[in-house]
């Protein structure tokens, strides 16, 4: 095993992070992702490297019998060490933006036809036509918006972890 310690923890070390992140994607739908949930998360998947149920904990268990100071460096890392920092998640789309937006261009609709001394009925379309038109347009920009911000935080989560990947490579090629 010892030639390939390095290849089965890259391969054990890509389901845990596919893991994490489907987790952490679930729990995102649900409820906006907080430190504190990214960081229960974290320490129920990374427990799979502790036991002999999970193949990455079978792997462990193997790696320290053959190499027992660089498995009980790895072990530490993995089950003591690896943590995640706290990151401040960018304010949501607000609900609002979804009326605000269409109410200022019913405004501007209803303004431009009181400048143009339009007729009541052109000036009744010309505020409701943009506040129709608006609406799908603001809560689809808004949904966009949020997803991406709850991608990105999911991204700077995992990205966080890379170090303690690279600290246990390091361990490995010693």
């Amino acid at each position: 095993m010892s030639g390939n310690a390095k290849e089965d923890f890259e391969k054990y070390w890509g389901k845990f992070i596919t893991q994490l992140k489907g987790r952490l994607m679930a729990v995102s739908k649900n409820q906006k992702l907080s430190y504190h949930i990214a960081k229960l998360q974290l320490t129920d998947i990374a427990a799979n490297w502790d036991s002999e149920y999970e193949e990455s904990g079978r792997w462990l268990i193997q790696y320290c019998n053959e190499n027992p100071e660089k498995g009980q460096l790895v072990r530490e890392v993995l089950l003591e060490q690896m943590c995640f920092s706290e990151i401040q998640p960018k304010k949501d789309y607000s609900e609002v933006m979804n009326y605000a937006i269409p109410v200022a261009g019913a405004i501007a609709g209803f303004g431009i036809s009181k400048l143009a001394h339009a007729k009541t009925v052109v000036r009744a379309v010309s505020t409701i036509a943009p506040t129709v038109l608006l609406y799908p347009s603001a809560k689809a920009v808004g949904t966009t918006l949020n997803q991406n911000s709850k991608a990105e935080l999911l991204d700077e989560y995992i990205l966080q972890l890379e170090k303690y990947h690279q600290g246990v490579i390091s361990i490995i090629d010693e």
